[in-house]
């Protein structure tokens, strides 16, 4: 994917450089980077990229459960800081920073 079409596929679902990059867990400058072909994204991130958009388009993007899949879990139990994690990313969607399920299909399909 060229820098052109990462930013045409981030604006059309109404995502900031910064909204992309906290879904990425990289930095705003990062993106702003791939998108003028400053540089681009090395593998791994070329195919976090790639099914990031391709799971929005399938609607099946979720960030708190893609949160919750991508977490180790065993049989201990949940730290106070793994709660905070989980509340702190559950307003984040509230306020609208983090993007529902709901909202990026909304967005897609505007």
């Amino acid at each position: 994917m060229t820098g052109l079409e990462l930013r045409k596929k981030r604006q059309k679902i109404g995502l900031t450089q910064q909204d992309l990059a906290n879904q990425l867990s990289i930095s705003h400058t990062t993106i702003s980077r791939w998108e003028r072909g400053k540089t681009g994204p090395n593998r791994l991130y070329s195919c976090t990229v790639r099914e990031f958009f391709e799971k929005f388009e399938k609607g099946g993007y979720d960030p708190v459960l893609q949160a919750l899949e991508n977490a180790p879990f065993d049989d201990e139990p949940l730290t106070d800081e793994d709660i905070n994690a989980l509340e702190e990313a559950h307003q984040s969607v509230e306020e609208g920073r983090i993007l529902s399920d709901e909202e990026f299909r909304r967005r897609l399909l505007e």
